[in-house]
């Protein structure tokens, strides 16, 4: 609880001061002036029959919703919606903290969740009005409820809730319906799961795996409905405004969301590239374990370390604003060479990430490298089904993968030595200056 409090803290102070005192500044700044709170007020006006047939968001009415609630009966001023509104991105990063400090010491809870706080665009949902904050909370809320050691019945029930939620909010977010669906097929129990790449069938015990398997795919159904409901609505995966062919191309600022992005998987593994020896650097006597255990284990990273790379290298890799890559990676990308438009940045930063990802897979049980590299899956295919590849979309899932690694493997060895805080918190720095540009800049 200590870790929780702290972060609780350090969340309201910052809001307190930024929200009524400095101000956030850059491109959030400009999506929440000109599109979610336009939005917001927009829906306040309709309530109680709000028109969600087409908006100025590209995500599901959900947030907004909420937000126009509160604007209707309390007639706030911008930065009363901001409070209120950044109080889903306080509780998820509280939350987080929470976790983290029940399997490690407080101060490394926090140092592990002050790099995911502290993320520019993940900080911005929490002092503007953004969708990201409460949609980052349902995602976390169900990798948390997927990594604890017994799993029920009820529990499964209770993810499936907050899956609706969260599609509510963020539709693209349904791919966290796989996560669901992989706690169910791995079972109620935390037993260690074969820890091999590919087990024996006897190993698996198909028939112990069915019934919990079924029910976890009947409670992500009425999420699969909701999304079907927007489908039908926008005659599209988004309202019609951010369509192909839409108002977008000519919304200063908007842009088109739909279309496959090739690139989009060298985007993440790339991430994984820029943060992952941060995290890593604390684990490493238990990857170096891992690998004494069992010789074969160190295929493991070579192999995510190949796929990182082939991923970065068969698509176009280039900085290209028409092709929806730009912002962030992409943009540093875009200044160093590049070969037949493939970034030698982002095929390094993929293969480095592939890398750091497989071996600190290994230092977590079987079970619980399932459940977050089976959610890690679902999540980049779900992100390539957007034509726009932006950071913005896949740093903070990055972050807390990175975070929950670091806290289960260190949580099983209950042995901290001061390098695994190290990493965090200089990684911690280097996002908070990219997050005291946009206060300052």
């Amino acid at each position: 609880m200590l870790a929780a409090g702290v972060m609780l803290a350090l969340a309201w102070i910052a809001q307190i001061v930024v929200i009524f005192g400095v101000g956030y500044r850059g491109p959030a700044l400009y999506d929440e002036q000109h599109f979610h709170l336009p939005t917001i007020r927009s829906f306040a006006e309709q309530l109680p029959a709000p028109d969600l047939s087409d908006y100025l968001v590209a995500t599901s009415p959900g947030y907004h919703l909420v937000m126009a609630a509160v604007e209707r009966a309390l007639a706030l001023p911008d930065q009363g919606l901001r409070l209120i509104g950044g109080q889903f991105a306080v509780l998820a990063v509280v939350l987080l903290a929470w976790w983290f400090g029940r399997r490690v010491a407080w101060w490394l809870a926090v140092a592990l969740a002050v790099p995911i706080w502290i993320s520019p665009y993940f900080f911005a949902s929490s002092v503007l009005a953004l969708p990201e904050g409460a949609a980052w909370l349902g995602v976390f809320v169900i990798l948390m409820l997927a990594l604890r050691p017994r799993v029920s019945a009820s529990q499964l029930g209770l993810m499936g809730l907050v899956l609706v939620v969260l599609v509510a909010v963020r539709q693209i977010h349904l791919w966290a319906a796989a996560t669901i669906w992989l706690v169910g097929w791995l079972g109620p129990n935390q037993n260690p799961e074969p820890d091999r790449l590919v087990p024996r069938f006897a190993e698996l015990q198909i028939r112990k795996r069915i019934p919990p398997t079924v029910l976890s795919v009947a409670v992500t159904l009425p999420a699969f409905v909701l999304v079907a409901y927007f489908f039908r609505l926008w005659d599209g995966a988004v309202p019609p405004t951010f369509q192909t062919g839409g108002a977008a191309n000519t919304i200063e600022g908007a842009a088109e969301h739909t279309g496959f992005n090739p690139a989009t998987p060298a985007l993440v593994f790339a991430t994984f590239g820029a943060f992952g020896p941060f995290f890593a650097l604390g684990l490493v006597g238990p990857i170096r374990r891992a690998l004494a255990a069992r010789e074969s284990s160190r295929w493991l990273p070579i192999l995510f370390g190949l796929v990182g790379l082939m991923l970065a290298v068969v698509p176009a890799t280039g900085f290209d604003e028409a092709a929806g890559r730009w912002t962030g990676l992409w943009t540093v990308a875009g200044r160093l060479p590049t070969v037949a438009d493939r970034s030698v940045l982002i095929a390094a930063l993929a293969g480095i990430g592939g890398v750091v990802l497989g071996a600190m897979l290994l230092a977590v049980s079987s079970r619980d490298r399932l459940v977050l590299l089976g959610s890690l899956v679902a999540f980049t295919t779900a992100q390539s089904a957007n034509h726009q590849s932006w950071g913005r979309y896949v740093n903070a899932f990055v972050l807390v993968v990175l975070a929950m690694m670091v806290a289960l493997a260190v949580g099983r060895t209950q042995k901290v030595r001061w390098w695994v805080v190290l990493g965090p918190g200089v990684l911690g720095f280097f996002l908070l200056a990219g997050t005291a540009y946009r206060l300052l800049g």
